[in-house]
């Protein structure tokens, strides 16, 4: 991440905090209720990267089944996930809307009891690039 001033770490203290909220209160809900997200934003080499580590380490030491995902692979892999379109089952390179792509998703899921399991398991969801998701494929 490099040097860092006392306003960056300042702003990156009160995002850590916000996150660690928001993961426990994924715990005190018990997880049977969804939890606001949030998003970390910011130019290249402003710490997004080093924050999500951070999140996605305080999630697992509580307990919670948390996930990464990415529209770029090697992201998602860097991350022991996995490509936002086999996570969710979409077709790559498709011609079809956002919204014939999530029948299609669900349609698979039907054949694929482990990948479905795996959905319903999940507690925290961590979209690694988030920015490359087109907000019509969020929107189905």
């Amino acid at each position: 991440m490099g040097k860092v001033s006392f306003q960056r770490f300042r702003k990156l203290s009160f995002k850590l905090t916000n996150l660690k909220h928001s993961i426990d209160n994924c715990i005190i809900l018990n997880s049977s209720e969804f939890v606001k997200h949030e998003l970390i934003v910011g130019p290249p080499g402003s710490g997004k990267t080093f924050l999500a580590t951070l999140a996605v380490a305080y999630a697992l030491s509580k307990g919670l089944y948390v996930f990464v995902t990415s529209l770029a692979g090697k992201r998602a892999y860097k991350f022991g996930g996995e490509h936002i379109h086999r996570l969710f089952s979409l077709p790559v390179n498709s011609k079809l809307t956002p919204f014939q792509q999530a029948e299609f998703a669900l349609r698979t899921f039907n054949h694929q009891t482990e990948r479905k399991s795996l959905l319903m398991r999940l507690q925290v969801l961590l979209v690694e690039e988030i920015s490359l998701v087109s907000a019509q494929q969020w929107a189905a």
